[in-house]
Parts: structure tokens; sequence; C-alpha cells
């Protein structure tokens, strides 16, 4: 199943860098916007599997978005990108639900790892149970 993916950062040329090398790692319906009160707006029309978000970005950051998406969309995967390679702030994104956090500069490689592991985990409710049967063996009745 193709991942769908929303980029969200407050600099075009990341949104643009990010788009193409996430599109070269195999995600596809790739969307970007500027905010994060633009990305909950876009979410309620648009659902995705993937968001990557930066920290630093004016008005909502990457932590206030990452507390809300995870309220809203709990599977969802969640992805922090900043310059900032803090401890502190890694905790931060851990609590606020981040999935992983990435400091930039961000490698293809990286990228690649991320949305294979992806492509094997279900997304919508009817493949997810198929796919947890696998692991649970039937009810004896004794």
């Amino acid at each position: 199943m193709p991942i769908t993916t929303l980029i969200v950062d407050d600099t075009a040329e990341t949104r643009d860098v990010l788009s193409m090398l996430v599109s070269q790692a195999g995600a596809q319906s790739i969307k970007t916007v500027p905010d994060g009160p633009t990305a909950l707006a876009l979410l309620e029309k648009e659902p995705v599997d993937l968001v990557f978000t930066d920290y630093q970005m004016p008005g909502m950051d990457g932590i206030a978005l990452s507390r809300e998406l995870r309220i809203r969309y709990p599977r969802m995967t969640l992805v922090m990108i900043t310059v900032l390679d803090d401890p502190e702030l890694r905790h931060r994104a851990l609590l606020a639900g981040v999935d992983m956090f990435l400091p930039k500069p961000i490698t293809l490689t990286t990228l690649d790892t991320l949305i294979a592991s992806l492509e094997r985990i279900p997304h919508d409710v009817e493949d997810w149970n198929q796919w947890l049967a696998q692991w649970v063996s039937p009810r004896q009745e004794v």
C-alpha cells in the first residue's frame, strides 16, 4: 500500500527538498504546508499515514502540532525534523507523541528505511485485523 505523506515546515526550500527525498524513498501522495494550523485543516479533509514536522515554526511549533495530531490521529506516524539535536527537545518530542526524531540534514538512506518499514504496516482497519490474525492463534475449545 502506498504511503501518503504530509510535510510541515515554514521554509519552502526545506519542504521542496524533503518532498523530493521522500518521493525518491518511495512515498506517494506527498503534500506540503507551511504551518501547523494549515496542516490540521488539510488533515481533516485528507488523512495521511506519515507526517514530517519541523520543530521551529512561528505560531504553532512542532511539539504543539504533534500533541494535537497524536490526539486526533493516534495511529499516524509522526517524525520531527530539526537542526536542534538537543536531548531535552527529544524528550519533549517523545512526550508529545513523536515516533521518530531526525536531526537535519536528513539522508535518503534514513528515509528509505523509514518508508520501507511503514509499507509493511497495515493502515486501514480491515488490513490491520488481517495482519494481526496471523499472529494470534485460534482459541481452542476444551
